[in-house]
């Protein structure tokens, strides 16, 4: 039989009367079992004692009470009702860890105010239909970016239709580069991508990197990123990076096609002293190609390929 469980809670459980106020009591062996819904008369010690409460509660119920600390506006009597079907959403539907899930919320919390069977699950059908993605695929979308669960739909296929029909992008890729990188779908065509593509089909006389269409959608496959990223910055480490490595056009060109990475590495921290080590260990490839490889390593990789290098020298010295 449904009711409300209207809690005061002022601290720790007291008795009065002779009868204990047991709110754990409530909600693990009540609410559960019930389709009620609870109100709580938030202070500053609600907080302490819903954390105590919270670890002791049993499955997916503690990650709703996580869920209730969370949602500020949580003074309803359906608020219960819809965060248990939130997190059963995510825990049963999309297969998200129990862990993942109470960050999800952390990280952000409108998505507490999603109903489920209005908002969440159409928008999750949509992704699968519009765009082809998988469910597995949508559920790492959505743990890596949550905000794309309160985008428009409207929005979402002016950014697929921007990828098929302007950059004659096929279905796939724009399938794969969504998936590694889910911040597209909430950013701009005209203030991010426009001026991004702008940038890379540019000569590289002029400061660009003179991609054609093919080129083009090679790199975003590869590094989707590169559509989200500083234009300023991007210009300064196309510049100092040709003329660092001394190359060609065509040869930087196509070094940043095969490790579009690149753009991603720090020029002053990462890049520069990697070179200048080559340099004075007399280690500095005479391939280009090479040098660019060995700038987009890892630390540990550069450092272990250093080491390889390093003996081999010494032993034809020998």
């Amino acid at each position: 039989r449904s009711f409300t469980a209207k809690l005061n809670i002022q601290g720790p459980p007291k008795t009065e009367n002779g009868i204990k106020t047991d709110y754990t009591y409530v909600l693990r062996n009540i609410l559960p079992k019930t389709t009620a819904s609870i109100v709580i008369n938030s202070n500053k010690s609600q907080i302490e004692d819903l954390n105590e409460i919270s670890k002791s509660l049993p499955n997916d119920d503690e990650l709703v009470m996580a869920g209730l600390k969370i949602y500020s506006t949580g003074k309803s009597e359906n608020t219960l009702k819809r965060l248990r079907e939130t997190v059963r959403f995510f825990r049963i539907d999309l297969k998200v860890e129990r862990q993942i899930v109470r960050k999800l919320f952390a990280r952000f919390p409108p998505i507490l105010a999603l109903d489920v069977e209005n908002r969440l699950k159409p928008k999750v059908q949509f992704y699968h239909d519009y765009i082809g993605l998988s469910m597995e695929r949508l559920s790492k979308m959505i743990v890596k970016q949550p905000n794309i669960l309160g985008l428009k739909e409207n929005n979402i296929k002016a950014t697929v239709e921007y990828f098929k029909n302007e950059l004659n992008m096929p279905i796939e890729v724009v399938q794969k580069i969504l998936y590694r990188q889910p911040s597209l779908l909430p950013s701009s065509i005209d203030k991010k991508f426009r001026p991004s593509i702008e940038l890379l089909m540019r000569p590289l006389e002029s400061g660009g990197l003179g991609l054609d269409n093919v080129q083009l959608i090679e790199l975003i496959g590869r590094e989707p990123c590169v559509l989200v990223m500083n234009q300023h910055r991007l210009i300064e480490k196309f510049a100092t990076l040709k003329k660092a490595t001394e190359c060609s056009h065509k040869d930087f060109q196509s070094a940043v096609i095969a490790r579009p990475n690149l753009m991603l590495v720090s020029m002053e921290n990462s890049a520069l002293p990697r070179l200048r080590t080559l340099k004075n260990k007399d280690l500095l490839p005479e391939d280009k190609f090479m040098i660019f490889k060995l700038l987009s390593y890892s630390r540990i990789d550069f450092e272990n390929w250093l080491k390889v290098q390093g003996k081999r020298k010494y032993k034809s010295k020998e």
